[in-house]
């Protein structure tokens, strides 16, 4: 009998076990408090590095029989449009192919431009273009200022970009040769389309070549993140912007922020009252101090509509309380586009719900002050 009770006990003891180690199944707690989105910005905080420009290298449109056919050169007059996608400005320039007698050598490519041109004295000419841009958007634009002593010791430009200005000077006077030297300077654009121009310094004497080649122009890396904002609405499911009693309708957005490891980096709860708008800057905001240190290039955003209003304890989820829509920028060849997505909703099980909860409690810990988004502007 002590035998067999005692078999009995084991198997109750393994029952028991078994009964507690085994999960329950997840219950929807709230339809249509939770939403879900997904961020990208791209290779790490660089966006697509396509040249927005046309023809930077000026490959394209050299005439089969140039002007200057000794020196495998054309001279292009103010207001030539023979390069594919400039117009030539401010004074003759020369658009020089190799092999040339010069010896002088382009830096991409076959082709390049001497801003002397023919003439060899001020006002040295340029080229211009006008490109698609975005209000908001930070540009690089970069460069090469070709240089060669046995033609003058330094060669630069000026240019503008919109209303900004630059000036970009190189000066080599023991060393023969070709010289390259490359600049790169950031804009932001305040237009939907914005005017480039480079010439030759004028504030240069006595050189007879300001050589120019593999214009590019590219979104600045950091400036599709600090730009992608999030929108979230209160719908106002649980009263008015003048109901004192239910605090103005307020509804909370839980936001949790999740990189493509499924690693949350940040939490946050942000109030929203009825009829309010909320905007948050992905970079600024929801990604400000990611508790690994790393700003990820893709990612996760969920956002609960929560009464509660307590990151780590969703306790009031509100269907229907919020809705959320963030932008996405898309590359063209030539353009950079800015579309607007809505968040995908998505049932609020008590599991889900449980784990944001329990991870955003132990991110804000473990942080010591990261792991914390913050509200941005709106109400």
């Amino acid at each position: 009998m002590l035998a067999k009770a005692t078999h009995v006990f084991a198997l109750i003891v393994v029952t028991l076990v078994l009964v507690l180690a085994t999960p329950s199944f997840a219950q929807v707690v709230a339809n249509d408090a939770y939403q879900v989105h997904y961020f990208t910005f791209g290779d790490g905080l660089a966006t697509p590095q396509t040249n927005l420009l046309v023809n930077g290298s000026f490959e394209i449109g050299f005439p089969a029989a140039p002007n200057h056919p000794g020196d495998n050169t054309e001279s292009l007059a103010v207001g030539s449009t023979e390069i594919t996608g400039w117009t030539v400005i401010a004074g003759e320039i020369a658009w020089i192919n190799t092999p040339n007698p010069f010896g002088v050598a382009p830096t991409d490519g076959s082709k390049l431009l001497d801003l002397t041109g023919y003439h060899d004295s001020v006002p040295y000419g340029g080229v211009a273009q006008t490109v698609a841009t975005f209000p908001g958007i930070a540009y690089t634009l970069a460069f090469d200022v070709l240089q060669n002593p046995a033609f003058g010791i330094t060669s630069g430009v000026t240019g503008t970009f919109g209303s900004a200005v630059f000036q970009a000077d190189a000066t080599n006077a023991s060393s023969p040769g070709n010289h390259s030297n490359r600049f790169s300077f950031d804009f932001l654009a305040t237009t939907p389309t914005t005017l480039l121009t480079i010439s030759g310094d004028n504030t240069i004497a006595n050189t007879r070549y300001i050589g120019l080649d593999n214009v590019t122009l590219t979104v600045a890396p950091s400036s599709i993140a600090a730009a992608t904002t999030v929108h979230i609405i209160n719908t106002g499911q649980i009263g008015s912007p003048t109901d004192a009693a239910s605090s103005h309708g307020q509804v909370c957005a839980d936001i949790y922020v999740f990189d493509a490891n499924q690693e949350m980096l940040e939490c946050c709860a942000c109030p929203i009252t009825a009829n309010g708008l909320k905007t948050l800057s992905v970079a600024n905001n929801l990604l400000n101090s990611p508790l690994t240190g790393v700003f990820p290039a893709t990612g996760v955003i969920k956002v609960v509509s929560d009464a509660g209003c307590n990151e780590q304890s969703i306790t009031t989820p509100v269907p229907a309380g919020l809705r959320a829509s963030a932008d996405h920028f898309e590359f063209g060849a030539t353009t950079v586009n800015r579309t607007e997505t809505n968040f995908q909703s998505a049932p609020l099980t008590n599991t889900e719900a449980a784990f944001l909860g329990q991870t955003c409690a132990f991110v804000q810990y473990l942080g010591s002050g990261k792991g914390r988004c913050t509200c941005g502007s709106g109400f």
